[in-house]
């Protein structure tokens, strides 16, 4: 069994949506971390999470506490010998790989990505923060999308499972497969580089969501 973890093409450059085994992926696995996860405040807040924040936790730091953790397993730590970047992937309880802890630099966290069970809805995220501020969209298969649901002033990313984008709704049922907790200067960089991004304009049908003309960033001149 294996886990990827590619960048979400054509949609946000750098931020990561995790797509479970293939072939073929199945987006909503109820052996993946607990899905109320993302929205408790105990131990901490979003985009905290397990008293790891991404731009402040060093690394080894968050390694000894995915380590206490009792209902996490099958830690795996990697380093790259050439960048430095050096990441953790783990389990919930005996489930499948889930999850990643990423630290770019190899010193200090940057990211707290999260594959998450089908047991919370959009709706329910939205009523714990608010709206999101973007939204774009992934087939995965024919009748697999994920919907990833920008929270810029987070920061964080939370992905939600639709039926595919050309058929598929955007509801308040929609169950929540995924989440990227990042650092603002990580958010900020990814949005100046993405494509097929919209304004969030509420819930509707994927199709007209994502239509028209894209969200363009230009960067703020130097004074």
């Amino acid at each position: 069994m294996r886990i990827r973890y590619p960048i979400l093409l054509l949609v946000v450059a750098g931020l990561l949506v995790f797509v479970a085994c293939t072939p073929p992926p199945s987006l909503r696995n109820p052996e993946f971390l607990s899905g109320v996860t993302i929205l408790e405040d105990e131990p901490c807040s979003a985009p905290c999470w397990q008293n790891i924040t991404p731009g402040e936790t060093a690394y080894t730091d968050a390694f000894g506490i995915l380590a206490s953790l009792p209902n996490l397993s099958n830690l795996q730590r990697n380093t790259d010998r050439q960048t430095g970047e050096r990441t953790v992937d783990f389990a919930y309880e005996d489930g499948s790989q889930c999850c990643r802890l990423r630290a770019s630099d190899g010193q200090i966290v940057s990211e707290i990505w999260l594959l998450l069970s089908p047991d919370v809805t959009l709706a329910q995220v939205i009523e714990r923060y608010g709206e999101p501020t973007y939204v774009t969209g992934q087939d995965e298969t024919t009748n697999q999308a994920f919907v990833s649901l920008v929270y810029a002033e987070l920061p964080m990313v939370v992905y939600a499972f639709a039926e595919g984008l050309g058929e598929g709704d955007l509801a308040q049922t929609n169950e929540i497969i995924g989440v990227v907790y990042m650092t603002p200067d990580a958010i900020n960089q990814s949005l100046m580089t993405a494509q097929n991004l919209y304004n969030w304009s509420g819930y509707g049908r994927l199709s007209e969501i994502m239509s028209g003309e894209p969200i363009t960033f230009v960067p703020e001149a130097d004074n």
